[in-house]
């Protein structure tokens, strides 16, 4: 009764366990992982989870903001006989479609270990591997076998692989190991000069051979007692990705070709102008045949006749490296990415990159002025309105260098600009004035930022050299050498308070006074990263702090840490922090958007660009209820919705609603006559939104 009372603690948390108010604006561009079952195929990737119907080709996303994932990147998948799904993110997760269980919950003694692979054998054992362990878990049993006890040839396991009489292989860093149940042994022979060395993945084929491809050596075949070459690749191009389908034909990725198949007599290079496969990272068939490859690019698909690049995502965004966001006067959506530009209007997406428009590629930055036309920093100065372009470069204009870092207006109306090579720029009209290191006293051309300040003092922040703000006509200048400045690499300056507030690449200071210093940083404060960004202040008293280990909030004196890990963030690495006019908080990353509503946002009352605005679940009416009550949600876009009754130990007790709804508002009734008086939960979902909320029955 006592383990059965800790199991039911495990999946009461673990069913509800999300990130309240979080949800993310991402796209899958990298695939590593791939798994099928008998409805679907799960692909893991830089954005999550994604259960792809293979009957209707709808996708269900699942990310560290809707689920107990506390990572977006998934490293491998594995479905097992039982038809769990273990997923590997940061940690190893079992997933039976409801619940999730993190390994080390499972195992306590397994907390700590990174796992890289796992396999099932023949006798439905469970073997795992660590850098420097191997481990075994039956059914009434854990054991670990690492290199010094067990007289391990190799560390650093990579991949597993189970043969028809339950023999192991285990792929290390340098080499191959077999364990045939009582010991642990090298495989190599004389004949293979120590080319599978470089091992990077390998398959057993039906008759029992090991097929092994690697970095420079090509593909070799053990048939268990004799290595054979099949393929030795062009230019020191990499083999990897092996998967035999259901004829017995063998697929592989290669750097240099593509994707290569071959059926034990000839090899076939596939190579489409259709489809675009960069380094293959996994390939996996389903039930209808159709072959599936996971790459940099994405997922493509072959059905045996043609090629097809799969869409595994809505968001149309350019690139999940997002600079920049900001929400214009008119409610557009606006985002930077290394890419080019986005905008999201009228629940439609354009993108405009060097190919469709002026655009140079990576926009740095994007200001709106008071006429609604958006000033646009990238290679050269690009000014947008209503379809219109006005494209200014050292060539026809004042411009001191192409490359802009930072725009802003000053009191007056102009336009000033931050250039990488060329100083600072200032556009009035016309007319345009240069400053520079040769005819002023600014201490480098590399200027990263700008800044007016309330007392209409002009500072501007360098890559290289520090800061420096105009005093009554003559340039001050604060450095490593002169002043407290943690360094002189300046990633962004704003004011808050009539204090100034330096983001740089070794902590964040605050000058006070012009003169008084205060530095945080990851040995003084709780910021794990010395990397500062990107600034926001929100109203007086609440700075948003973007580094390479997360966002922070200061406020009151008071630091708090969000990371993949505790919140619905997409990613470490934030670059911009953005608060809209309803107190909705935006977090561009180098993997997507993270967006967050805490307790100060406003109601939002049109849709968003992740279409959740119009997504509620609102509290059920009555509450406390005897018998019946009404729960009543809006979706924002036709979908498949689940409305689901639990009990307070995580138990399912009824499914209400199961079926796809068009857009709009809903209520249902729930009656619970045979219920136990206690407190019960919903959840709906409806694609890749889900929500939960708790009522009270009493009899």
């Amino acid at each position: 009764m006592k383990l059965l009372i800790i199991i039911v603690i495990l999946f009461t948390v673990n069913l509800f366990s999300q990130s309240p108010g979080w949800s993310q604006l991402s796209k899958t561009e990298l695939v590593f992982a791939l798994e099928t079952d008998s409805e679907s195929i799960w692909i893991g990737g830089d954005a999550g989870l994604i259960r792809k119907n293979l009957n209707t080709g709808e996708n269900k996303y699942y990310n560290n903001a809707n689920s107990p994932l506390d990572s977006n990147w998934i490293w491998f998948l594995y479905k097992d006989r039982t038809g769990n799904l273990w997923v590997k993110s940061n940690s190893l997760q079992r997933f039976d479609g409801v619940y999730w269980n993190e390994l080390a919950d499972l195992y306590p003694q397994l907390s700590g270990y990174k796992i890289n692979a796992m396999v099932q054998d023949i006798y439905s054992n469970y073997w795992l591997t660590s850098d420097t362990t191997i481990i075994r878990i039956s059914a009434d049993s854990l054991k670990l076998y690492n290199r010094t006890e067990h007289s391990i040839p190799l560390e650093h396991y990579r991949n597993i692989v189970t043969d028809s009489s339950g023999g192991i292989y285990f792929k290390g860093e340098v080499g191959l190991v077999y364990f045939d149940g009582n010991e642990f042994r090298t495989l190599s022979n004389d004949s293979t000069n120590n080319e599978i060395k470089y091992i990077t993945d390998m398959e057993i084929e039906n008759n029992g051979s090991l097929w092994v491809c690697t970095e420079y050596f090509g593909v070799f075949e053990f048939n268990g007692s004799d290595w054979i070459k099949h393929l030795e690749p062009q230019q020191d191009d990499f083999v990897y990705g092996i998967f035999i389908d259901e004829s017995g034909t063998k697929w592989f990725g290669n750097y240099g070709s593509g994707i290569l198949s071959f059926d034990d007599t000839s090899w076939i290079y596939w190579q489409t102008d259709s489809i675009a496969v960069s380094q293959l990272h996994d390939i996996a068939q389903d039930k209808n045949g159709n072959l599936w490859f996971g790459n940099t690019n994405g997922l493509v698909r072959f059905d045996g006749n043609s090629w097809r690049n799969e869409n595994l995502s809505d968001v149309k965004i350019l690139n999940n490296n997002c600079l920049k966001m900001i929400i214009d006067h008119d409610g557009t959506y606006w985002i930077s990415t290394f890419l080019g530009m986005n905008i999201f209007s009228d629940n439609e997406w354009s993108t405009y990159t060097y190919q469709n428009s002026p655009l140079g590629g990576l926009v740095y930055d994007f200001l709106e002025d008071d006429d609604g036309s958006m000033w646009i920093g990238s290679y050269g100065l690009y000014n947008y309105n209503e379809s219109n372009w006005m494209i200014y470069t050292t060539e026809n204009s004042g411009l001191p260098d192409n490359t802009i870092k930072d725009i802003k207006f000053s009191s007056d109306g102009s336009l000033w600009l931050a250039t990488r090579y060329g100083g600072i720029a200032k556009k009035d009209g016309d007319d345009w004035t240069v400053i520079n290191t040769s005819n002023s006293s600014l201490p480098s051309d590399n200027t990263s930022g700008l800044l007016f300040d309330s007392n209409g003092r002009l500072w501007v922040s360098t890559s290289d050299a520090g800061l420096a703000f105009l005093n009554n006509g003559d340039w001050v200048i604060k450095n490593t050498d002169n002043s407290s400045l943690p360094s002189n690499k300046i990633n962004d300056i704003i004011e808050m308070n009539s204090a100034i507030w330096i983001a740089t690449s070794n902590g964040l200071a605050l000058l006070e006074y012009t003169h008084l210093w205060t530095v945080y940083n990851s040995q003084n404060s709780d910021l794990q990263s010395d990397e500062i960004n990107s600034l926001y202040p929100e109203k007086d008293d609440i700075l948003w702090i973007g580094t390479d280990d997360g966002v922070a909030r200061i406020e009151n004196d008071s630091l708090v840490l969000f990371t993949p890990l505790n919140s619905g963030l997409p990613f470490n690495r934030v670059n911009n922090v953005y608060v809209d006019k309803w107190g909705v908080k935006w977090f561009s990353t180098a993997s997507g958007i993270g967006r967050y509503e805490d307790e100060n946002t406003l109601s939002l009352s049109e849709k968003d660009i992740l279409g959740i605005a119009n997504f509620d679940l609102h509290q059920n009416y009555p509450n406390p209820f005897n018998p019946s009550t009404k729960i009543s949600f809006s979706i924002c876009e036709r979908s498949y919705v689940t409305l689901m009754i639990y009990d307070i130990t995580g138990q399912l007790i009824e499914q209400i609603l199961s079926q796809y709804l068009n857009k709009g508002d809903y209520e249902v009734d729930f009656v619970a006559s045979n219920l136990s008086s206690g407190v019960y939960f919903y959840r709906l979902e409806s694609g890749k939104s889900a929500k939960v909320g708790k009522m009270l029955f009493l009899k």
